[in-house]
């Protein structure tokens, strides 16, 4: 007899939503520099604002996302577009997921 029944169709499962933070950022962004597309290390990228912090953005999902170093330091306070540089995807929060815990295991009728 097994000690813990999981239900497979189960619908009321509690889904969690990323803790914003430079890691959330990027594990959202997939550690690639929104501007060029390039795959960063970890000492190469750092949050930058859409909206600048001293121009009166926020610091939250919909306003941040992962740039390379010497990218955003040649932006400074200027938006992208005042900056000459494009947006890869407009950031965003991430989706919500399913936090079980532990593999989904189906037992014979």
């Amino acid at each position: 007899m097994p000690t813990v029944i999981v239900a497979a169709n189960y619908d009321k499962v509690p889904l969690r939503r990323p803790r914003f933070g430079a890691r959330g950022i990027w594990e959202r962004d997939g550690g690639i520099c929104q501007y060029t597309g390039r795959k960063l290390s970890p000492n190469e990228g750092n949050i930058d604002h859409v909206v600048p912090r001293s121009r009166g953005g926020k610091t939250s999902w919909d306003n941040c996302f992962l740039a390379h170093r010497e990218v955003n330091s040649r932006q400074a306070n200027r938006l992208p577009d005042e900056a000459g540089l494009h947006l890869r995807k407009q950031p965003a929060a991430p989706p919500a997921l399913h936090r079980t815990g532990m593999p989904c295991v189906r037992f014979p009728p």
